[in-house]
């Protein structure tokens, strides 16, 4: 799960998501079987800087769930 404080992160990954969120929003991905993600931090500001605050938390999934289906969802706020 990531949780954004400040800032904006666009979001894609091999299984076609992709998304921009920031200010609040929060991602929940489940890698599962292989997907392959990134991160990336927009610079949107010109005219001031463009602060990142943001927190992750990574579950280690249990062996039996290792390859399960990937999973994506956004949660605006």
């Amino acid at each position: 799960m990531t949780a954004t404080l400040d800032g904006t992160i666009d979001h894609t990954d091999s299984c076609g998501n992709a998304g921009r969120y920031g200010g609040g929003d929060l991602q929940w991905m489940t890698a599962g079987s292989g997907v392959v993600h990134g991160e990336m931090f927009p610079l949107v500001h010109s005219d001031k800087p463009n602060t990142l605050r943001l927190f992750q938390i990574w579950l280690n999934l249990p062996k039996r769930s290792k390859m399960v289906e990937p999973g994506f969802a956004m949660v605006s706020t």
